[in-house]
């Protein structure tokens, strides 16, 4: 089954959100900066969790790629990746 183009741009917008240095990948501190605001303070350790889901070549960073992969198969799902009401 395939992407559609509204969930493709959903996903797009939600990995260009957390990647804050707009270098393409999403790092530990990148994460844990999404995350703060949303709920609670994240320990390295959840952060690890979630790059260790996502990070499929284990270069300790989370591509576009592989986070589009990690959102299809749920790897997120714990997770609220959408923009707040503020971004919008």
């Amino acid at each position: 089954m395939g992407l559609s183009r509204e969930q493709f741009n959903e996903i797009r917008a939600s990995f260009n959100q957390i990647d804050q240095n707009k270098d393409g990948v999403l790092t530990k501190r990148e994460l844990k900066n999404m995350l703060r605001p949303l709920h609670r303070e994240v320990g390295e350790d959840e952060i690890a969790q979630i790059i260790e889901k996502a990070d499929v070549n284990k270069d300790g960073v989370i591509s576009f790629l592989e986070f589009q992969n990690a959102a299809l198969q749920g790897a997120f799902s714990d997770v609220e990746l959408r923009k707040s009401p503020s971004a919008a």
